[in-house]
């Protein structure tokens, strides 16, 4: 019903302000009007709390005290609270006549009438200033998520910006290395033509072989490379088989076996090569280096087997 709204607006009104008298004053009187005595003894005691020298609440109280009036409470807020509680009857308010009453009356009138018009003008003001306080913060958020979504749009396009320079200077990186591999490779194949031309073929064999001719791919020098190194290797490789021999035959077999195996690294399949496995495998069997010896034995008896050294080379693997 109404009165129970009126107590349920009184005690928002006092969660907002702890210490409006005149609310504590008139909830004292609802409390009275439900024959609530020590929850109306209790709250004028909140009254004198905050002003020890309230004339409605003194009043107030001697008026529904019959037998303690507020002249002998002196008990602090607490202790008086449980007290009231412990010891006070659920009571109908006394009926009072005499002008003491009265005065107590007119006085609770005037605080009712107050009160009414305090909750008519701070409520809604309340209300008011909170829904422009929620309303303000209501702009700085959309303000703010304005802010953050141009920021986060600048970001995504700095990061594109970013990403591709990045990608352009992995591109240059790649571009650039390519260039001093193809500088680096050509510098050799220009060496090894001048050793060529100096017809030292081994010197420009040697610059030939460590040649990386992936890196000259489409460039002409890669066709430099591949004319010279058919006519470099084969010449270099027939020099070294021929300075092998000739180690071989006199019995200088390390020197023998370094030849041979500069040899048959240019050119294995030339119509000496036969020649240079057999010699280098009877090398190693004199060194008695035998398992290498053995590896060049076979490689001659499965590679060559129109090799007119293939007999002798089952004669030395049948010694191993």
């Amino acid at each position: 019903d109404s009165e129970d709204l009126a107590v349920i607006q009184l005690k928002k009104v006092l969660s907002l302000n702890p210490k409006f008298i005149k609310a504590y004053a008139l909830l004292a009187l609802c409390m009275i009007k439900e024959h609530q005595i020590p929850k109306a003894q209790k709250i004028l005691l909140k009254i004198l709390t905050i002003d020890k020298n309230n004339y409605i609440a003194r009043k107030y109280y001697d008026a529904i005290s019959e037998e303690e009036p507020i002249a002998k409470v002196v008990q602090t807020e607490e202790e008086s609270d449980s007290r009231q509680e412990a010891s006070q009857p659920h009571r109908r308010a006394p009926i009072l006549f005499g002008s003491s009453f009265h005065q107590v009356i007119f006085v609770l009138g005037g605080a009712i009438i107050g009160l009414a018009v305090a909750l008519f003008l701070i409520s809604p003001s309340q209300i008011k200033e909170k829904n422009l306080a929620i309303s303000d913060l209501q702009d700085q958020v959309s303000i703010q998520t304005t802010e953050l979504q141009a920021k986060s749009t600048a970001l995504k396009e700095e990061t594109i910006k970013r990403e591709a320079l990045d990608g352009e200077k992995v591109q240059l990186t790649s571009n650039l290395k390519k260039a001093q591999d193809i500088q680096g490779e050509t510098a050799k194949v220009l060496l090894a033509l001048q050793f060529r031309n100096a017809k030292d073929y081994v010197k420009a064999a040697d610059e030939l072989f460590f040649i990386d001719a992936t890196k000259l791919e489409g460039t002409q020098m890669l066709e430099i490379f591949n004319t010279l190194k058919t006519e470099v290797y084969t010449i270099a490789a027939e020099d070294a088989f021929n300075s092998g021999s000739n180690s071989y035959f006199n019995e200088v077999y390390d020197k023998a076996i370094e030849q041979f195996d500069f040899s048959i690294k240019l050119a294995p399949n030339e119509k000496y090569s036969d020649k240079a496995f057999y010699y280098r495998g009877v090398a190693h069997y004199n060194l008695e280096q035998f398992e290498e010896a053995r590896k060049d034995l076979e490689y001659v008896i499965t590679n060559f087997p129109n090799s007119p050294r293939i007999e002798n080379a089952n004669w030395y693997l049948s010694k191993l």
